[in-house]
């Protein structure tokens, strides 16, 4: 399926080259430079798939802020430098661009979908926190160890896990029975 769809890309690729080269009377010029960007197109879908959704976007944010840095301190700049302007401004653009990319790729790795849209929702990042298991919860000694403040963080207690409890505290065996209620 994937084949197939890359294969269809390179084709459009090649044809839209094609298509610019007979307007620009360069037919066979066209198709290798479609057919090149065709190719460049295939490779960086296949290199991308490899990278984390955190780094794409700890990248972009990343290299934004850096361009941005980039400009605001070319700004006062502008009237000292005159005509030097062009040369000193790409010099800075590209050291804090890629600055800017490098230290968003490597605090990006960080980010995931579901930290994202927390975020978009308003809720914070919880830390510490801890999934509590059906036995652990029967054992009973959680409850003493969380009194002394030895364990810190949330807890999460699933669903499932409750009614599991609720399944231990119906049954017919009266130990069973216990252990669930308490």
């Amino acid at each position: 399926m994937f084949l197939i769809l890359r294969l269809l890309v390179f084709l459009l690729f090649t044809f839209s080259g094609y298509i610019i080269g007979i307007i620009y009377n360069h037919g066979i010029n066209g198709v290798l430079i479609g057919g090149f960007v065709g190719l460049t197109a295939i490779a960086t879908e296949l290199i991308l798939k490899k990278v984390e959704f955190g780094a794409i976007i700890g990248g972009l944010l990343g290299i934004s802020c850096g361009l941005l840095f980039a400009y605001l301190l070319m700004l006062p700049l502008k009237p000292i430098l005159g005509g030097d302007i062009n040369a000193v401004s790409f010099v800075v653009m590209a050291v804090l661009g890629y600055g800017g990319l490098l230290l968003g790729l490597s605090k990006g790795k960080a980010i995931s979908i579901a930290s994202v849209f927390r975020i978009f929702r308003g809720q914070s990042i919880e830390e510490n926190l801890k999934i509590l298991d059906t036995s652990v919860i029967i054992d009973g000694r959680i409850a003493d160890v969380c009194e002394t403040g030895f364990l810190e963080g949330v807890f999460i207690l699933p669903q499932f896990i409750l009614q599991e409890l609720q399944h231990i505290a119906d049954a017919s065996d009266p130990m069973k029975r216990a252990r669930g209620r308490r």
